[in-house]
């Protein structure tokens, strides 16, 4: 499970999406438009997504939403 934050709670429900092309879900879940809501008034959001089964444990965050390019 992943938790989403926003610096700041939205005035009304926001919804994020996962990046096109993310690397930390199955390839059966590739581009099936997961998305998390973030409820107004609140900072964060769980979110569960069936991950690939890599060759070790990590800690990367799925990156969600916009992002400038080489980050």
């Amino acid at each position: 499970m992943f938790t989403v934050t926003a610096d700041a709670a939205p005035a009304a429900d926001l919804t994020v999406a996962d990046a096109p092309n993310a690397d930390f879900v199955s390839s059966t879940n590739q581009g099936s438009g997961k998305s998390v809501t973030i409820q107004a008034g609140q900072t964060t959001a769980d979110y569960t997504v069936s991950t690939t089964d890599g060759a070790g444990e990590t800690t990367d965050e799925p990156r969600l939403g916009p992002h400038k390019p080489g980050e």
